[in-house]
């Protein structure tokens, strides 16, 4: 091993502190890079399932019916419909 301890890898000669915190900065940075895109992808498709349930609700009121109503996108199952 390279070197003694775990001590001794973790001040690596005096370097420890910029070496440590490069890895911790490259770490936080790719884990952003991840995360970011992936909130920004999941608040657009909600935008646009609530866009287009706005949509759907202005039709039907536009041509007299009562607007449609997804029980699947609030959570709500079939099942507390039926019993009652």
């Amino acid at each position: 091993m390279y070197f003694e301890s775990i001590a001794a890898a973790m001040d690596m000669n005096g370097h420890g502190v910029y070496v440590w915190l490069a890895y911790a900065i490259t770490v936080s940075l790719l884990v952003w890079l991840f995360w970011a895109p992936a909130r920004q992808l999941r608040v657009r498709r909600l935008w646009l399932i609530a866009e287009e349930q706005r949509r759907l609700a202005s039709e039907a009121l536009r041509s007299g019916a009562t607007p449609p109503h997804d029980h699947a996108a609030d959570g709500r199952s079939s099942s507390m419909e039926s019993s009652g």
